[in-house]
């Protein structure tokens, strides 16, 4: 936290009664440990379990301490609040069309994001930017201006989160019920509540539409006292589209720059794309959901009208099931088939926990030339199917396929080598390698979000 956005200490210091409850309550609402709590406070760990175990007096001192760190007015802390009339500006409460769970979680991240922009003013970066794009429609330009260009091509993904940080736009999980967002604009600031109990693609999909709405919002809006909040649920990211709001999301999550490079390192051309298997991959290396992956793609004029709407048919579950063909596998929901061949994977693989990778090389069987597998087992992958496919039975020495099924219960990140070679003498031995690059994709937590994820 900047000196700037910190609540000063008094000039004398008095003891307040504190509430434990409350206490507890801001620290797990931003998804902070206690131990890493205790760091930031300059506490021991069994202090600040005492302080939220029973209420006491505290040094005013360490009330604003509590109240820098988590985002909270020092008379909440005290059990001394009371939620303001907003009514002119903001609709606070009630809210008509939220459960009581979700009202709850609404008016929590009002009071922690009003605490946060009192304190901190959001700079004028996203009114010039959203004019630049306006005025441009250019979002490579829009991209370059916010430093994120060349880390998406390299990494093969654009980094929602880092960006609306360096906006200053503050992103907190909490476990809504029913809607999938709830973006909060205050004075030259702003707020993302997102429902943790999402998957993370869809996440980055609706931070996307988020900061879109925000962009257009504040090019339309030219009041800096304006305050509004937009609802949102997942059934509006696909509904919308062809609407300016999603456009720009699309654009911004997936400009066409990353498309392109992702078809020119995969070597997929435009009629590639008419395929579901390649679709689904596409989605996975990009970090977003499989439909708004055939919408991104049909911005582009990949396929036809026909296709678009046959893709956008096919379920994501039969899917993954045509890519395992015989393969046993009952919970299919909750985990991704990553399609991986000889031809160099450039893109880092984010995969989960116990996601499934399918390996198709060819293999010199004739020539005396295996992949040894054994080696990625070595490297904690367990191997559940090994077969091997003859591609042409008529001529002799022509190359099979070896087609492995594996997973990483334990995933870790690092590179994975596997080799072709041949065990035998010879006067020249040539083997292939593959590099198999693995990050381990970070599931979502509650809490306010630091970046722990791209």
């Amino acid at each position: 936290m900047d000196s700037e956005s910190k609540v000063r200490f008094p000039a004398t210091s008095r003891k307040y009664w504190c509430s434990s409850q409350r206490l507890l309550q801001a620290r797990q609402y931003i998804g902070l440990s206690v131990e890493e709590a205790a760091r930031n406070l300059e506490i021991e760990k069994y202090k600040l379990l005492d302080l939220e175990t029973s209420s006491r007096e505290v040094e005013e001192e360490m009330l604003v301490k509590f109240a820098n760190l988590y985002h909270r007015p020092l008379d909440w802390l005290t059990e001394n609040y009371r939620v303001k009339d907003t009514s002119n500006n903001l609709v606070v409460s009630p809210v008509p069309d939220f459960t009581s769970n979700d009202q709850g979680e609404f008016l929590e991240f009002i009071q922690v994001m009003e605490s946060k922009a009192s304190k901190v003013k959001q700079s004028e970066q996203l009114r010039e930017l959203s004019s630049k794009y306006v005025e441009q429609n250019s979002i490579e330009a829009l991209h370059y201006e916010l430093n994120t260009y060349d880390s998406s091509i390299r990494t093969g993904r654009v980094s929602i989160f880092d960006l609306l940080s360096r906006l200053g736009v503050g992103i907190i999980l909490r476990p809504l019920t029913d809607i999938l967002g709830i973006l909060l604009r205050l004075e030259r600031s702003a707020g993302l509540l997102l429902s943790v109990n999402q998957s993370k693609d869809l996440l980055r999909v609706a931070s996307a539409y988020a900061l879109s709405t925000l962009m257009f919002a504040t090019k339309r809006d030219d009041s800096v006292n304006s305050r509004a909040w937009y609802k949102f649920v997942a059934e509006d990211l696909q509904e919308s589209y062809g609407k300016k709001i999603y456009k720009l999301a699309l654009d911004l999550l997936l400009p066409e720059c990353l498309l392109a490079e992702l078809q020119k390192r995969q070597k997929w051309n435009d009629s590639d794309m008419v395929d579901p298997i390649k679709m689904y991959q596409a989605s996975l290396r990009l970090g977003t959901n499989y439909v708004t992956t055939v919408h991104a793609f049909e911005r582009m004029g990949c396929f036809s009208n026909a296709d678009y709407h046959k893709l956008l048919n096919i379920k994501l579950l039969d899917i993954k099931r045509t890519i395992l063909a015989d393969f046993d596998h009952t919970n299919l929901d909750n985990i991704d088939v990553w399609c991986l061949s000889d031809d160099r994977e450039e893109f880092a693989i984010q995969a989960k926990k116990d996601d499934l990778f399918l390996l198709k090389l060819k293999e010199k069987g004739s020539a005396g030339y295996a992949w040894d597998f054994a080696a990625l087992e070595r490297e904690g992958f367990e191997v559940l199917e090994d077969d091997t496919e003859i591609v042409d039975w008529d001529r002799v020495g022509t190359p099979s396929i070896r087609k492995v099924i594996a997973k990483l219960p334990a995933l870790e990140s690092g590179e994975f080598l596997l080799e072709e070679s041949c065990p035998f003498p010879r006067e020249i031995s040539r083997s292939n390698i593959m590099k198999i690059h693995c990050e381990l994709a970070t599931e979502p937590k509650e809490g306010i979000v630091r970046n722990f994820f791209l």
